[in-house]
């Protein structure tokens, strides 16, 4: 925080853990610090005009066996609830509280969201299964998140974007999910390209 004149900083929580304290009670006390995290950041910043923004993270695969999101965990390997975990505890936890210390919320976890209703379906991960990974974003689901980022940070359409990252074929699907994302950061939007 005190290394650059930053413009924007952003929070977000643990993806292993998120849901909140409904899910995951051990997280209590991080949702209970955030103030304490707030205050220090607006203490420490070296550009008072710097704006915080709140990312909120993505649900994993479905083919993701890691214990926080398996059927060892709360969400018994349920997608939809895994992402509305992520949405529940954004509004409660961060939003609701402190919600006029933050500039916005990065939605990348809608958008991620969106673009799987799409005919790209559930391919925005690395690979899952036993001794895989399944919550990391792969290189496309990278490119999604840092539309949204784009978008939210400027204010522009997804598809004002001129970089598309490799991924010219796909473009129109992708700034569609994160421009639904942005008009409704808090639940999916079906996509038009079935």
């Amino acid at each position: 925080i005190r290394d650059e004149k930053w413009d924007v900083i952003t929070l977000q929580p643990d993806p292993d853990y998120g849901g909140g304290p409904e899910y995951w009670p051990s997280v209590a006390n991080d949702y209970a610090n955030l103030g304490n995290i707030i205050k220090w950041i607006n203490d420490n910043k070296t550009n008072t005009n710097a704006k915080l923004y709140y990312h909120m993270t993505w649900s994993f695969s479905n083919d993701c066996k890691l214990w926080c999101f398996d059927e060892r965990s709360p969400f018994k390997g349920d997608q939809l609830l895994h992402y509305r975990s992520f949405v529940e505890a954004t509004k409660k936890y961060v939003l609701d509280p402190y919600g006029n210390k933050f500039k916005g919320v990065i939605p990348a976890g809608t958008s991620v969201q969106n673009a799987r209703t799409s005919k790209l379906g559930d391919t925005f991960n690395m690979p899952g299964g036993v001794d895989k990974d399944g919550y990391h974003l792969n290189d496309k689901g990278d490119y999604l998140a840092a539309l949204t980022w784009f978008s939210v940070i400027t204010g522009k359409s997804a598809k004002a974007a001129t970089y598309k990252g490799g991924f010219d074929a796909e473009f129109e699907i992708l700034a569609e999910s994160v421009d639904n994302a942005i008009k409704t950061w808090d639940d999916v939007t079906q996509s038009k390209y079935k």
